[in-house]
């Protein structure tokens, strides 16, 4: 009687707790760190008046408007402007999960508190972003848009001609791999 392998088939409906250290994920030096350090020393006080839930008193507790901050302040270094792509960075990057700990964040609130905080946050996002500039924390990418990289290392962009996106690439221009996806890209456009 012949019989069939015996192997392991991937069950993607499986649940599991994964036991994560969410410090462990990024570098001590990385720049989402410093955005939520310089975040912390900011007074925040316009933002927390507006909180409705208090203590002693029914209702659910809102995301920290320190947390909101640093979400958009980091997603404003790396040129992200929609909060759909930022709920969808919280869930998958590990610089976005850190800032988060574990706090849930979803694209309506984000949202929500974009609008809502308007020119407050307007400010507070102009003045962070030209401090940590000052302090050599960001630097300003030339071009006709105001973008700003955290990255400090010595390294190329790529920016997507579909949606403007601007990744960073390591390592020299004229390296094998990076001519092979140039000229991938090049034969795409």
């Amino acid at each position: 009687m012949e019989r069939g392998a015996r192997v392991l088939r991937p069950d993607r409906g499986q649940l599991c707790w994964d036991m994560v250290d969410l410090d462990s994920q990024i570098e001590a030096d990385h720049p989402a760190r410093v955005v939520w350090g310089f975040v912390e020393g900011l007074q925040l006080d316009e933002l927390y008046a507006s909180i409705k839930a208090r203590e002693g008193v029914p209702g659910r507790p809102t995301p920290d408007p320190r947390l909101y901050l640093a979400l958009w302040l980091y997603a404003t270094i790396e040129g992200i402007g929609s909060a759909r792509a930022l709920e969808r960075l919280c869930r998958q990057h590990a610089a976005y999960r850190w800032l988060c700990g574990r706090v849930p964040v979803n694209y309506h609130d984000l949202s929500d508190f974009r609008s809502g905080a308007g020119a407050v946050l307007d400010r507070l996002l102009g003045e962070s972003v030209a401090a940590l500039v000052a302090e050599g924390l960001v630097h300003e990418l030339p071009g006709p848009h105001a973008r700003f990289d955290g990255n400090l290392e010595r390294h190329h962009h790529f920016t997507c001609t579909g949606c403007g996106r601007i990744v960073d690439v390591d390592g020299p221009l004229c390296d094998p791999s990076t001519r092979a996806v140039s000229v991938r890209v090049a034969a795409l456009t």
